[in-house]
């Protein structure tokens, strides 16, 4: 059964500690450098509770089974890539495949590049490999090795029919058809061929796999015999000629689902194959999100998890006097902290501390400009019995945006709240004359407005905006 994390359910648990029991996803985790000799060597991922190093939970637990993934196999080799390959491998053996030993050449050359696709999904790269890994020949051991064992298996069926009979020769050929992926797999886990045609270590791979193996085997088989039965169909109306380079690309198609597969299924039965696949060799996608859209961690993420915790556990006063601690000498580099500490504070209903923190955070979200929730947070503040306080310009903003947003009662009560407040500021004027614009064509309160007006004649004779309020003042009807 997958492990969920404890506090985020519809996360997939990625480690757990041994200490608390707690499972945790990447938001949950706290991963920092791990040093040592020359510097750097990699992270350690920490219970962000307890604070000790905590267990991979393994691919398994973040990946589908395979049975389940079944349309994904199929697609894979239409991907640019291994396309790309594959019609390049058909139209090469179309051209040159009368050239003595072209053929083999471009044999290694599929399987060196469905061994490479096989090797990325082992650790969960589910991206193609680049095209010019076909032609990599660094290192074409896995090659080498696969022809190797087919020809010990070809050879070891020969001894067999010779010395048995063909009823032992058959026994044989089944039990290499049932074995095949198992040696295979072997093969790329173990890097031995001993262990790929080792009889007890072959069925004990098989027993630790159970009914996956079989279901895998059997997906295998129709993999293998649909090339052939495909082909024998459109033997009987396609020309050879067009049919000679199908059947290249059917066949390499079909490859490269096969290996595709057995690198998946070695993925998820890593621990059963003890085939060792650590956290920083595996490709996760979900942790490489923020690589791929540029984002960057939160400055405060490592206070975030633990208010998250607290949080969860309901420890709502712990959880903010946790933030005025960890704060209390950098401050809020953290919008996202300085939101949930304001959200903590209203749970609590602490007024003062509620405002003191609003007044911080309306002016952090104007900053970012994210009108709806600086207005909605500035709603909310002033409503609740207490002093807001809050910049000039901050409440000249916020009463402009709720204007916008058609809120003609929110807005008056900021632009109120301004010439209160800041009477001497230099926006105040402009603060007058949109609060009188306010109560005479929104609010319905003429008289009000004029008296705004000339009180703001009054008070500011000499400023621009007082020929204009003049003007105004006498297109209104009382």
């Amino acid at each position: 059964m997958k492990q969920s994390c404890t506090y985020h359910p519809t996360q997939k648990a990625h480690w757990h500690c041994a200490k608390c029991g707690a499972a945790l996803c990447p938001e949950c985790v706290v991963a920092r450098d791990k040093s040592g000799f020359g510097g750097v060597t990699g992270k350690v991922h920490l219970c962000p509770k307890c604070h000790v190093p905590v267990d991979w939970t393994g691919a398994a637990n973040l990946i589908e089974p395979f049975w389940q993934q079944l349309p994904r196999f199929f697609v894979y080799p239409l991907k640019v890539e291994p396309l790309i390959a594959n019609v390049m491998l058909s139209v090469l053996a179309l051209l040159f495949g009368w050239v003595p030993y072209i053929n083999m050449i471009l044999s290694a050359l599929l399987i060196k590049y469905a061994f490479t696709i096989l090797k990325r999904t082992v650790y969960g790269d589910m991206r193609p490999p680049r095209l010019d890994m076909i032609a990599d020949l660094n290192d074409i051991t896995p090659v080498a090795k696969q022809w190797i064992l087919f020809v010990l298996l070809w050879v070891g069926g020969t001894i067999i029919l010779g010395s048995v009979g063909t009823a032992g020769a058959l026994i044989y050929a089944i039990l290499v058809i049932l074995l095949l992926p198992a040696m295979i797999i072997l093969l790329v886990t173990s890097e031995q061929m001993t262990h790929a045609l080792n009889p007890v270590v072959l069925t004990g791979m098989v027993v630790r796999m159970g009914g996956g193996y079989f279901l895998m085997w059997l997906f295998l088989a129709l993999l293998l015999f649909a090339p052939g039965s495909l082909v024998y169909l459109l033997s009987k109306f396609m020309h050879p000629y067009v049919l000679t380079p199908l059947v290249n690309l059917i066949k390499n198609y079909y490859t490269f689902v096969s290996y595709f597969l057995m690198g998946y299924v070695i993925l998820q039965y890593h621990e059963q194959l003890n085939y060792e696949i650590s956290f920083e060799d595996f490709y996760d996608p979900s942790t490489e999100k923020n690589k791929k859209t540029g984002e960057t961690a939160d400055p405060q993420q490592d206070i975030l998890q633990q208010v998250e915790i607290l949080t969860k556990d309901g420890k709502i006063d712990e959880a903010v006097n946790y933030i005025k601690e960890a704060t209390a000498t950098a401050g809020f580099l953290s919008i996202v902290l300085l939101e949930r500490f304001y959200k903590l504070l209203s749970i609590k209903k602490d007024i003062p501390e509620m405002l003191a923190a609003g007044e911080t955070l309306i002016g952090r979200l104007i900053q970012e400009g994210r009108k709806e929730d600086a207005c909605d947070t500035y709603v909310t503040c002033a409503a609740q019995k207490g002093r807001l306080q809050m910049a000039a310009a901050d409440l000249v903003r916020v009463g402009g945006w709720l204007q916008e947003q058609g809120k003609p009662k929110a807005a008056a009560n900021a632009y109120t709240r301004m010439i209160k407040l800041h009477p001497e500021d230099a926006l105040a004027p402009k603060a007058y004359f949109q609060l009188a614009q306010l109560y005479n064509e929104k609010l319905n309160n003429a008289a009000k407005s004029k008296k705004l007006i000339e009180t703001l004649i009054n008070k500011y004779p000499d400023h621009d905006i007082v020929r204009y309020a003049e003007r105004y003042q006498a297109g209104i009807a009382v």
